[in-house]
């Protein structure tokens, strides 16, 4: 009976602490879920971030240069609000831009005048259309934090009209 018992404290302690490392480990993969976004979305927004100011640099387009600074405008606001957010959870935003990003600023580096404005405009399209997925599904369910998810929340609106203004920035440019 004595050696029942023991078995039986053995069984419990053994699924306690399974079941402990599984919570530990949950934890592991939301903090990794909350982690991965805020790189991804600190990321796309430095890419935002530099091609306005390569597009400052290089555009005489007046309706280039109005939407470039609307960006500056709006993504440094978000990059201060991510580094606020994320050093509240204690989270790392991104310290470099990832090589697609990098790749996308030295094709448009490469161009001048109607060409560079033209890509300029289609990769903020597509820039935009990417970023809303992304904070799409961080505030519906792929990451678990609720400060997080009401962060992605709530820059949805400005990403959208800023994928409006994108889309008429291609049109006006003639694409």
């Amino acid at each position: 009976m004595k050696k029942l018992a023991i078995t039986l404290l053995a069984v419990v302690g053994l699924a306690t602490s399974f079941t402990s490392c599984k919570k530990d480990d949950d934890a592991g993969m939301d903090m990794m879920q909350d982690q991965a976004f805020v790189i991804a979305a600190s990321s796309s927004n430095m890419f935002e971030v530099a091609a306005a100011n390569l597009a400052l640099s290089k555009t005489k387009n007046t309706n280039v240069t109005a939407f470039a600074n609307h960006m500056l405008t709006d993504h440094g606001q978000t990059a201060t609000d991510m580094q606020i957010l994320a050093r509240q959870k204690q989270l790392d935003v991104a310290e470099s831009m990832p090589q697609k990003y990098q790749e996308r600023l030295i094709t448009l580096t490469a161009l001048v005048d109607t060409a560079f404005n033209r890509q300029y405009a289609t990769m903020m399209v597509t820039s935009h259309q990417e970023t809303i997925n992304l904070f799409t599904a961080a505030s519906q369910n792929s990451v678990k934090d609720e400060g997080i998810k009401a962060f992605a929340a709530g820059k949805l609106p400005t990403l959208k009209r800023h994928l409006e203004e994108a889309v008429t920035l291609k049109t006006q440019i003639g694409q």
